[in-house]
């Protein structure tokens, strides 16, 4: 879904959570947009939503091909330049894996929502919860909500993330070859847990505007939809001032 803006405005591409689609945005993007005045960008990956499937099981270079082949070629396809990405969960690595590839030419900024850059023990412990409430029959009514095929979106998530072949599995060494502002916001009930936001506050050699939600957990754009577009539309006017696409080239 693209929206249209102000053509003197760095646009936005958000780019969804594992397990998530446009819909787990919760119409948070819309208020953005609005409230911004900004090109927009939501689009669903191969496998979520209502978008075409994909093969099974996914490759354990799935994010590195979203970020670096698939971004890229929507990106050109619609002639979207240096937009500020925005990113929650594995959308955080995606959107880090980009700029980091393509270098300061090709973004504005990132704003990463309860990022995912490293399959650490928390990460893998929320996985198993979500395993055992997707075989109890807890979790599919909500995926369906999101998925026209819950199951084969849950299948497809939950069997790459648990594999031999994503063991240690971490983008956070590109973190040093982010150069341009960076928010990070973070639910502090998180069961992926903190280091994954302590990472970008410790290792990006850029500004990072940080934002703690204290009774939060990864589900920050469904529980705080108003702190995250307040954080948002705040960091756009302060970490990029001028807004403007030639300015921010000059960054």
């Amino acid at each position: 879904m693209l929206t249209e803006g102000s053509s003197d405005l760095a646009p936005l591409v958000f780019l969804h959570q594992g397990l998530g689609s446009i819909g787990s945005w919760f119409g948070v993007h819309t208020s953005i947009a609005t409230e911004t005045d900004r090109r927009t960008l939501t689009y669903t990956r191969h496998g979520y939503g209502d978008s075409a499937s994909v093969p099974l099981p996914r490759p354990a270079d799935h994010l590195e091909h979203e970020a670096i082949v698939v971004l890229r070629d929507v990106l050109e396809q619609l002639g979207i330049a240096r937009p500020v990405l925005v990113g929650h969960g594995e959308g955080a690595a995606i959107a880090l894996l980009y700029a980091a590839h393509y270098g300061k030419q090709a973004y504005a900024g990132l704003a990463l929502v309860a990022p995912i850059l490293a399959v650490d023990d928390h990460v893998i412990e929320s996985i198993h919860v979500a395993r055992s409430e997707f075989d109890a029959g807890n979790l599919s009514p909500k995926l369906a909500l999101l998925h026209n095929d819950p199951e084969a979106a849950f299948r497809g998530w939950h069997d790459v993330w648990t594999s031999d072949d994503v063991c240690g599995w971490s983008v956070t060494d590109l973190l040093n070859s982010i150069t341009l502002p960076v928010l990070v916001i973070h639910g502090q009930r998180d069961a992926a847990g903190s280091a994954q936001a302590d990472a970008v506050t410790q290792l990006v050699d850029s500004p990072v505007t940080r934002v703690d939600i204290e009774e939060a957990t990864h589900e920050v754009p469904l529980s705080h939809p108003e702190v995250v577009q307040d954080a948002v539309v705040d960091f756009l006017a302060t970490a990029l001032p001028c807004g403007h696409r030639a300015c921010t080239r000059g960054t």
